[in-house]
């Protein structure tokens, strides 16, 4: 026996029927998977993981049927280093001289 809801009470194995807030209600077509119980400050939350067959899986293609690899690495004088050795510069957000002397004179922590 798996994991019900029916209306605002959800049947979780080896805890029987609880009641819980339903604020999504789930669609038409979905199949409850899995739910995952967490207790926070504020109290219990419980997730519930759906899945709809509708959508199909990926399908991955054969390794001779791939014409090329691209491969990605960060770094940390650019952002990005590609295998093709195009590199993508970090961005600059403080161009402005006075933020640039701001940012050099802030007390550090």
């Amino acid at each position: 026996m798996g994991i019900k809801v029916q209306g605002n009470k959800i049947y979780l194995p080896k805890l029987g029927w609880m009641r819980f807030f339903n604020s999504r209600s789930i669609p038409l077509g979905f199949t409850l998977k899995a739910a995952t119980l967490r207790k926070r400050q504020d109290g219990w939350y419980v997730a519930i993981r759906i899945e709809d067959k509708a959508i199909p899986d990926y399908v991955t293609k054969p390794l001779n049927e791939v014409n090329s690899i691209l491969g990605c690495d960060l770094g940390i004088t650019k952002l990005v280093h590609l295998s093709d050795r195009y590199q993508i510069d970090n961005p600059k957000f403080s161009t402005n001289k006075k933020v640039s002397r701001t940012l050099k004179i802030r007390p550090k922590r």
